[in-house]
């Protein structure tokens, strides 16, 4: 096993509110999609800045392929790291292809040449099938169209470590299947990595290779999606009653049946 992503002992939080507390993630492999669950206000936003360097870090270890992030200035971290943020992309007089080429050009070596970096924009932009978009303003797009675009400039990059917070939260549903498809076919075939917080469980289920389930006192769990999308664990991190089935196709499915109650408020990110 290549190791991809070891998360240990890691404290971080908002000034001295501490989001967790000597956090550990099992080791991650290159090549994984791996889903970041939970419910509301449980970090699951403030682990992925923390990763990126954006949040301080006030102890523990962060290890990308071998390499202590925490050692590095967040400008080198940037380097190795795609981070798509829940916010989307401004609505500016500018169309995509000019934020795209930009981010692009971030990241391209010295012996890059025009025509490559072209062509590894190109290829982004079909990959994600949203090449109508290219000469479109971002003024002019909605929600959903900036999303794709935002997720283009992350991709373009070619990252070590892909961090998506939220990207199918304003896409209906094709969109949805396109970016979780295209995510898990680049780091299948770069041998990257991708940490994607999601709401939807049934998403986790069908496109993540491994699921990290955050509850209100840290790690639930981790490991395989179907070990980890249990009713027991469901319950104990979203106070629901669900099942696990089958769909007729044999992927396994969470049902929600009702909400358990207990003395707690929802929180928000």
């Amino acid at each position: 096993m290549t190791e991809g992503l070891a998360v240990s002992g890691l404290t971080a939080g908002y000034g001295a509110r501490h989001v967790f507390d000597r956090l550990t993630i099992p080791a991650i492999e290159g090549g994984k999609l791996v889903a970041l669950i939970g419910p509301n206000a449980v970090g699951k936003s403030t682990l992925l800045k923390a990763l990126i360097g954006i949040r301080p870090v006030h102890e523990g270890s962060i290890s990308l392929f071998g390499e202590e992030l925490t050692a590095l200035a967040v400008s080198d971290r940037a380097r190795r790291i795609g981070y798509l943020p829940q916010t989307l992309p401004q609505a500016t007089t500018l169309v995509a292809y000019e934020l795209v080429l930009s981010a692009a050009r971030a990241m391209a070596t010295g012996s890059e040449t025009r025509e490559a970096v072209e062509e590894r924009i190109d290829r982004v932009f079909d990959e994600l099938d949203i090449r109508e978009l290219a000469l479109r303003r971002m003024g002019e797009m909605s929600g959903g169209q900036r999303q794709m675009v935002g997720l283009a400039q992350v991709l373009v990059r070619e990252p070590r470590l892909l961090l998506l917070d939220e990207p199918t939260s304003a896409l209906d549903l094709r969109w949805q299947l396109r970016v979780l498809e295209t995510v898990r076919t680049t780091v299948s075939a770069t041998g990257a990595l991708c940490l994607l917080a999601v709401h939807d469980l049934n998403l986790a289920l069908r496109f993540a290779d491994r699921v990290i389930l955050l509850g209100s006192g840290g790690l639930l769990a981790a490991g395989e999606p179907t070990d980890v999308l249990t009713p027991d664990l469901i319950e104990e991190a979203y106070g629901v009653s669900a099942r696990v089935e089958s769909c007729s196709l044999g992927f396994p499915i969470v049902l929600a049946d009702r909400a358990v109650h207990r003395n707690t408020e929802p929180g928000s990110r």
